[in-house]
């Protein structure tokens, strides 16, 4: 089939425009406060890292913790003026107390009276468009059943020394203000659990924990093992296998 020129310089045409339009979509679009004419900063060298300060005519480094901003916080853009604006807020994971204005870890004591701990707040605009974290103190919830313990973060119990939502190596445990916390130690009651190994740490007894032969366990007295009296015991293998999948074992079926 023959094609005219001028099939050929449309179909062109639309090659070039295709390559415009995959360009565009990879090139990488500078932040607002990279362009001088809303950032006088941003004619420094890495000026795109510089936010200006009107209250000292300086220019600090984006995100910086300290001053010009009280010590626990950082400075970042504002939504206000189209994020060209420097303002001082909570750094991530983090929220602005009432009782003492300072930014504290969100789900932890932080400055909390005794038995309460430090949760956030949804975000709300201010009149300026900007959003500050705040956070206030709670009492944990109760857990209907006994021998589990209430953690903050996801807002659900998990039986005492277990992994719960631990990572690998700690047990879920109360600290001496009955504050929930992971943990692993080689003393107390935690210390049932304590594996001595290559890489110590603490895991449930019955469980795969740091095993690594196939068909053992983490059995009482921090060894790895499997024997027939075990009810994890499978006489068609000859090997243990635990009876309850953790959030980590139910995340991967």
């Amino acid at each position: 089939m023959m094609i005219n020129s001028c099939t050929m310089q449309i179909l062109f045409g639309c090659f070039l425009c295709l390559l415009f339009v995959a360009d565009a979509k990879t090139a990488i679009v500078p932040p607002p406060w990279a362009n001088p004419v809303h950032n006088p900063c941003a004619v420094q060298p890495r000026g795109w890292q510089l936010l200006y300060w009107p209250d000292d005519g300086k220019c600090y480094k984006i995100f910086q913790i300290g001053s010009p901003c009280p010590d626990t916080m950082e400075l970042g853009p504002s939504a206000m003026n189209g994020g060209v604006v420097a303002e001082c807020r909570c750094p991530p994971g983090t929220a602005q107390s009432p009782r003492d204005a300072l930014c504290h870890k969100i789900f932890t004591k932080a400055s909390c009276p005794r038995g309460q701990y430090f949760s956030p707040v949804p975000d709300a605009p201010n009149s300026h468009g900007s959003k500050r974290r705040w956070g206030v103190c709670r009492e944990p919830e109760s857990c209907s059943e006994d021998g589990k313990i209430f953690w903050p973060r996801s807002g659900k119990c998990y039986d005492k020394l277990t992994r719960g939502p631990c990572p690998m190596g700690q047990l879920l445990t109360l600290d001496n203000e009955n504050f929930a916390i992971c943990a692993c130690s080689s003393n107390g009651e935690l210390g049932a659990y304590y594996w001595q190994g290559e890489v110590p740490g603490c895991h449930e007894h019955y469980s795969k924990g740091p095993c690594t032969e196939l068909g053992e366990l983490f059995l009482p007295g921090g060894i790895c093992g499997c024997h027939r009296n075990l009810p994890h015991y499978h006489s068609s293998t000859n090997m243990c296998y635990s009876l309850v999948l953790d959030q980590f074992d139910l995340a991967m079926l």
